[in-house]
């Protein structure tokens, strides 16, 4: 008897393991149908650097996940931007979860790892890379914005190059089967009513230039349907902007058109970063250039609808160009936007995400842009 249900127990595990495997080659073909999973996996500078090391030129790239999302697959953007820059070797040092401050940290960090790099394409996301301006406080100069108690402006902080998970889950996300066992079944299922109003508490530190009032976190938390609040805890759904939309249902009309001032701030951070960058460029004889992103909600309409019903975002009329984007694609020479370039299925539903058709036209575009 005993030996009995230990050959029903291997049987079960065998075929357990088995099916995962499978499911694991049938969700890397097809990288439609899975897109936001086997994502986020170590990412450690000296690493990329040392892949990248005695490469005679070196196309390096810096962004947030946008440039990270696929991981090694062939939809990944290096891996596009690979077939079309024959004679350099490209370099992904993107990183999700960044912001252009970021960037700069690992951008300076590689050149100060003495990479023989010849071109630079920084890919900045309309979304979230011009919000900085949000956590000043108010009466307060830019050069005293903090994020996480440093300054925006400080690029020697080295505690911003590295995410290193540790090692079960790092093994969980580089796998497609693993993270959808994880997340579709047990995060949901088991996990999932971790939204609630100590939840909101985590949440609401925010002390920025965009008013926050707890009790109107707390009832726009209480207003979201539970089932959308599971789709939320187990990552379906992106979590981040479900925390943006508590915090503040405006914030897409405000970081398209901030008015007066705030515009005036706005301006003036990204100016800065993109200054620094660009001297740096110079200093070092670098081709640098920056493609900005464009955020969905402000190009479809299906999008909007989804923000909003989804998200619990206010609605948001605007649509095109934000006026930070215009500025700068207007002021700089070597600051690039795609116009009309993608549709609303190039982009992961009840996301912001690239699917990989929109990969394959972003990197067509750079490569047009930065021959």
């Amino acid at each position: 008897m005993k030996k009995k249900l230990l050959n029903y127990v291997f049987i079960f595990f065998s075929s357990l393991l088995a099916s995962i495997f499978l499911f694991e080659i049938y969700a890397s073909l097809n990288p439609n149908l899975f897109p936001g999973y086997g994502f986020k996996t170590n990412n450690k500078i000296n690493d990329k650097i040392n892949k990248c090391n005695n490469k005679k030129n070196v196309l390096a790239i810096y962004g947030d996940s946008f440039t990270e999302w696929y991981g090694n697959k062939d939809e990944n953007i290096s891996k596009l931007l690979a077939n079309k820059y024959t004679n350099y070797e490209v370099c992904n040092f993107g990183m999700s979860g960044t912001y252009i401050t970021n960037y700069i940290n690992r951008f300076q960090h590689t050149l100060d790892s003495n990479l023989n790099i010849k071109k630079v394409i920084f890919y900045l996301y309309e979304g979230n890379d011009f919000s900085e301006f949000k956590y000043l406080k108010k009466n307060s100069s830019i050069n005293d914005l903090l994020i996480n108690n440093k300054n925006i402006f400080d690029y020697s902080n080295k505690n911003s190059l590295d995410r290193e998970n540790n090692i079960i889950k790092n093994f969980v996300k580089s796998s497609k089967a693993l993270n959808i066992i994880w997340r579709e079944f047990i995060k949901k299922y088991f996990l999932k009513n971790r939204i609630n109003e100590n939840y909101v508490h985590q949440i609401y530190t925010e002390n920025s230039y965009f008013e926050v009032n707890l009790s109107d976190v707390i009832q726009r938390m209480n207003n979201t349907p539970q089932n959308i609040k599971n789709d939320f805890s187990s990552g379906i759904l992106n979590e981040n902007f479900y925390k943006l939309a508590l915090r503040n249902p405006n914030y897409f009309t405000q970081i398209f058109n901030p008015g007066g001032y705030k515009f005036k701030i706005q301006r003036n951070i990204a100016q800065k970063h993109i200054d620094h960058i660009n001297k740096k460029c110079n200093t070092y004889k670098i081709e640098c250039v920056f493609i900005i992103i464009p955020n969905d909600e402000f190009l479809f309409q299906e999008s909007k609808e989804k923000y909003i019903k989804f998200f619990m975002f206010n609605k948001n009329i605007n649509f095109g160009k934000s006026r930070i984007v215009n500025f700068l694609e207007n002021f700089y020479d070597n600051v690039y936007y795609p116009h009309n370039l993608f549709n609303y299925e190039d982009y992961i539903p009840f996301d912001m995400h690239m699917l990989p058709s929109g990969n394959k036209k972003l990197a067509n575009f750079t490569y047009e842009k930065f021959k």
